[in-house]
């Protein structure tokens, strides 16, 4: 009898266990078909003024240097006072560079002496990228 209890026990549990294994399994493997290329995200936010909005973290806090000043101005923009970028444009007047982790990512335009250097900042979360903030530190 104690037999027949302890392999009835033995069964649900490694049976349970290699069922959760499975689900566990599953789910991660959607989790990772659901995550967004940066770079697929970047071309989009790029050229669609309404995705870029949608995938902003607002109130959004940017620097900005005033040449006049010669200081950093800092500005808090919602979505009535934000304007479209371009961040990922090719052009003959600065280098793209991209740093991509996991989780973030900073794409900085840095100009070909012109004194453009703009830092934009990304962050992944439920695997969706948005936009957190920039620093636009042009002369």
């Amino acid at each position: 009898m104690k037999l027949i209890v302890l392999s009835v026990f033995s069964l649900i549990i490694f049976g349970c266990e290699k069922h959760h294994v499975v689900l566990t399994s599953k789910v991660q493997k959607r989790e990772i078909a659901n995550e967004e290329d940066f770079d697929i995200f970047l071309d989009r936010f790029n050229t669609d003024s309404s995705f870029q909005i949608s995938r902003v973290n607002f109130p959004v806090k940017v620097v900005e240097f005033n040449t006049e000043k010669l200081t950093e101005d800092t500005l808090i923009l919602n979505q009535t006072n934000y304007h479209f970028n371009q961040i990922n444009k090719k052009s003959k007047d600065y280098t793209i560079e991209k740093v991509i982790a996991s989780d973030s990512a900073e794409v900085l335009l840095k100009g070909i002496d012109n004194g453009i250097y703009r830092e934009f900042f990304f962050s992944k979360k439920n695997g969706i990228w948005k936009l957190n903030t920039w620093n636009d530190l042009s002369t």
